[in-house]
């Protein structure tokens, strides 16, 4: 049982920050915790599905040579563009067609 685009579109409606995540401490931290976790210094690329605001993207940018994030919601990849504009955010929902391009190693 998956989250329905419907019910992501209302989460995002009148906010591009519905779980806080940008100001949460304890969100800002599980989210250091998951670079922290990560085994090498840097990466040629990474792939984060369901993005969202690109909260994540923030602490991963700098160790990834190329990053791509995909959403659903429109609102939440304008929201991640601007929190990481060297980042690239394409809107899709899973399952279905992963971002063609740029290879995912």
């Amino acid at each position: 049982m998956g989250v329905g685009l419907d019910h992501l579109q209302g989460l995002y409606a009148e906010t591009s920050d519905p779980w806080g995540f940008e100001h949460s401490a304890y969100e800002q931290a599980k989210f250091a915790a998951t670079r922290a976790a990560l085994s090498q210094d840097g990466y040629r690329s990474a792939f984060e599905l369901g993005c969202g605001n690109g909260q994540l993207a923030r602490h991963l940018i700098d160790i990834c040579a190329r990053y791509t994030g995909m959403d659903a919601v429109a609102s939440a990849l304008t929201a991640a563009r601007k929190a990481v504009p060297e980042g690239r955010f394409v809107q899709g929902f899973y399952p279905g067609p992963l971002p063609e391009g740029t290879s995912i190693c």
